[in-house]
Formats: C-alpha cells, structure tokens, sequence
C-alpha cells in the first residue's frame, strides 16, 4: 500500500471518528432540545387550563341547586380550546382515578396514565413527566394537581393530564439526522479527495527523488544529484542529505576505482619482471649458473615486493573497511627495539653494508595502550621510508620522550629532506616523490598505513624538515602511565 493511500485512509478514518462523534452529539442536543420544548409545551398548555378553566358544584353526578360544603363538591370544566397548543390532550382525573372530563380531541378515548404518576400529583402534589406509547404514538405525558381555589364548593384533589405527541418531534428529530449526516457524509467524501490530491502533490517531489535514486542505481551515476524542493523545509533537508550521500558514494567510488588502478599499476611491474625470469630460466637451461643464479635472485626480489605490496593493500583494506585495533598495555620502548632490529637486520642482507647508519637515540621507559604488532609495522615504516632516501654515508635516529600525557616518538634522517612540492602528497595512497632524482622502490603506501595506525592509537604524525636538512617524523601516542623495567 503506498504512502499516499495509507495518508488518505487514516486521514479519512479519523473525519470519519469526528464526524460520527458530532452526529451523535447533535442529535443527542437536538433531542433534549425537542424534550424541553415539549415539556414547555405541556406546562404551558396546563397553566392556560388553570386560567381558563371554570368550577361548578357537582353533586351524585348532577349540577348543585342548593350548595353545600358536604354534598356539593367543585369540579373544573375543560375550556372549549386550548390554543395555541393544537395537537395537546387533555383529561381530568379525579380522586377515585376516574376520568371526568377531557378535550375534544380525545373523545371517546381517555388518555394512559400511571398509577405512580397519578398518585405522586394526588396526593403529593407533585408534578411528573413521563414518556408512553398510545395509539402507535410516543406521548409525553405531563402528571399535575389542579389549583384548590376559593368556592362555596367542596374541592376534591384533582389531576390534570396533559399529553402531546412526539411523532412531530421524531420526525423533525430523523429529517434533521438524515440532513445532518448526508451533509457529513458529503463533506467527508470531498474531504477524501482533497486529501488525495494535496497528498499527491506533497508526495511528489518524493516520487521524483525517488525515481531519480532508481536511476542513479541503475547506471551507477554517483555525479547525479536528486532533485531539491525548496517549498517543504522537511523534503529540502531530505534532499540535501540524499545528496550529501551521494557525494560521499561518489568519493568512496572513485577512491576505490583509483586504488584498484593504482593496485594493478603497481602489482603489474613486480609480475613482469618476476614473469620475464621464470620463463627465462624454464628455457634458458644451459645458460650459465651465474646468469641462472642472477634471474633467480630478480625473480626473488620481485616476489618478496610483491609480498609486501599485497600486506599494504590487506592493511589499506582494513583501514577502509573500518576494522579496529587489539589494545592492550605495550611497552613502547621494546616494540621500537623490535622494530629497529628488524630494519637493521634486513639492512645486513639486502645493501651488505652499504646502508646508511642506524642509531637508537634516547629511549625512555613507556607504556602505552595499543596494539603490539601495528605499533611494531609503524616503526618498521617509518625506519624503512628514512633509510631508502639517506644515502649509505647518511645515519637515521630513532628516540622516545615522554612529553607531559604523551609518548614522543621521533625518527630522523640525514637524506635530501621533503621537496616543497611534495610536502602536501606525503601521506597520501602510492605516491611516491619525484624530486629526489631516484625512484624508490616501495610502494607508496607505507606512510599512509603508518599514518592510520597512529590516528587509530589516538595519536598523530607528523614531519619535519630541519634547515640542516633531511627529515623528521614525529609520532605522540597518549601515554598509558610511566613504568620502570629493569633490563
């Protein structure tokens, strides 16, 4: 069910709620309504009946000729008409519950009366309303005592029962219900297509940045845009942050399309050339062993980058796909030892004694929370990148500071330094600098795994370029607390 029908149909359920509970109201207001006026009608029709009434003196059922207190007793005599009050009955009840005289609208019938009624206004003096069906009709039924006025007569208690028909009334009661919620019903069917229609236009920019995101799915356009609707605060912030979205995927896109390009760029020279020496010696096979011996140590050399190539792209897709680090207490100072033996021992093998000298500086005792392993590759890279731009008669230094909270770690070479063009591309993803005449032979990644692994430590690096020349890097990791170790 879309979201317009759904609007349309709560919106339409609750007019629904409202218009039943006002129909339901009105009716109930208009039907006290009536009530009232019918009891109105009642007390003024029996209070013209005390006016207009007369007494004569009845005695055994035949008029007085000589009164008296004890014999003659008065009795009321309907008016001819009792107007304006058409349509009221009235009947003259008297003490033995016999009905003496009544108006001309009833005759011969006598209008139903109740015992309880009767007796409260006989003998309570109280007046009484009530509701009984005569003749197929609702009768409002008023119960009170006549007046005792002042004769030569003897006044017995005497009702007076005045009666209307309440058909006018419940038929004016269902003309004015039907009216009033065939009106209701009207206006809840044009309120449904209002609702509709202001629904659709309000929805409609959705449906277009809808559309416009199945579109930019479908052909993977991330430089598309979603329209913006300026005319709702709520659609604009909607459609400025799809945007936003889309520019991120965008920018995630293009990284990832210029990694996978600059992957296969570099993985392609170590391939060849490892290529190019197997198939050499697969058919060069009476070649000479020096020859042989030289192809097979290419061939290594090509492997072993292509190794650590493919250990930088495994850390960048950790890096990129979030993963944290395994934190616990590591003395800093031990890991820069590993480190730096590691550097140093490597440094033997390859150049033979022909690298630059590698020097432990001061290093003092600290503790930090991190990462044993990651904070030994961050050594490593930074050790790694100072020896490949000193030249052998250069020297690298390695030290470690407390500096207040903060562990300082500082790694500082005697090589060319950081060319000014450069200075803004050196953590950047395979770049690798120009400007110092020779072309490293590492892969360009290395100072920005080394700058992930300190951020993800809660620390920073930086660098360096002294006027005496070459380069400093310094990494601060927050300090876990100082510690002393023997040894």
């Amino acid at each position: 069910m879309s979201l317009r029908t759904r609007l349309t149909l709560i919106y339409g359920l609750l007019l629904a709620l409202v218009f039943i509970g006002l129909g339901l109201g009105a009716e109930i207001v208009m039907q006290g309504r009536f009530s009232d006026q019918a009891k109105t009608s009642l007390t003024s029709a029996a209070a013209q009946v005390f006016n207009k009434a007369s007494v004569s003196g009845i005695h055994n059922n035949r008029p007085c000729t000589a009164p008296s207190e004890t014999e003659c007793v008065a009795r009321y005599q309907l008016p001819s008409a009792v107007e304006p009050f058409a349509g009221v009955y009235l009947d003259l009840i008297s003490a033995d519950g016999t009905a003496y005289d009544r108006s001309a609208n009833l005759k011969p019938s006598h209008l139903p009366f109740d015992a309880a009624a009767f007796t409260r206004a006989m003998n309570q003096r109280l007046t009484t309303f009530e509701q009984k069906t005569w003749q197929g009709n609702l009768l409002e039924i008023y119960y009170t005592p006549m007046p005792v006025g002042l004769t030569v007569f003897h006044f017995e208690p005497d009702v007076l029962v005045v009666a209307k028909s309440e058909s006018d009334v419940s038929h004016a009661l269902d003309v004015f219900s039907a009216a009033l919620f065939s009106g209701e019903a009207f206006i809840w069917l044009l309120a449904l297509m209002v609702t509709w229609m202001v629904s659709g236009s309000a929805l409609r920019p959705i449906t277009s940045i809808t559309e416009r995101a199945a579109a930019i799915a479908d052909t993977s356009d991330f430089a598309g845009r979603v329209p913006v609707d300026t005319r709702t605060a709520e659609l604009q912030t909607l459609a400025v942050t799809f945007n936003r979205m889309l520019g991120s995927l965008a920018e995630a896109y293009g990284t990832q399309q210029q990694f996978l390009a600059d992957a296969s760029h570099e993985l392609r020279t170590p391939l060849t050339v490892l290529q190019g020496n197997l198939h050499y010696l697969e058919e060069a096979t009476d070649a000479p062993p020096s020859e042989r011996e030289e192809a097979l140590h290419a061939a290594r050399l090509e492997a072993d980058r292509m190794g650590m190539l493919v250990g930088d792209l495994l850390a960048l897709s950790h890096v990129d796909a979030g993963f944290g680090i395994h934190r616990q207490l590591v003395e800093l100072d031990r890991v820069i030892v590993d480190g730096f033996k590691q550097i140093q021992a490597r440094e033997r093998i390859v150049r033979a004694g022909q690298s630059p000298q590698l020097r432990l500086g001061r290093l003092e005792e600290v503790v930090v929370d991190g990462d044993p392993d990651k904070l030994v590759q961050l050594v490593v890279i930074l050790l790694d990148n100072a020896v490949k731009y000193t030249p052998e008669e250069g020297s690298v230094e390695v030290e470690l500071v407390m500096s207040g909270d903060n562990a300082t770690l500082c790694v500082t070479d005697t090589g060319p330094g950081i060319a000014d063009e450069d200075r803004e591309h050196v953590f950047e993803r395979f770049y690798r600098s120009r400007s110092t005449g020779k072309r490293s032979d590492g892969s360009g990644l290395g100072l920005a795994i080394a700058k992930w692994i300190a951020e993800a430590h809660g620390g920073t690096i930086e660098f360096e370029v002294p006027e005496s020349g070459g380069t400093r890097f310094v990494v601060t990791l927050p300090a876990h607390s100082p510690a002393k170790h023997a040894g």
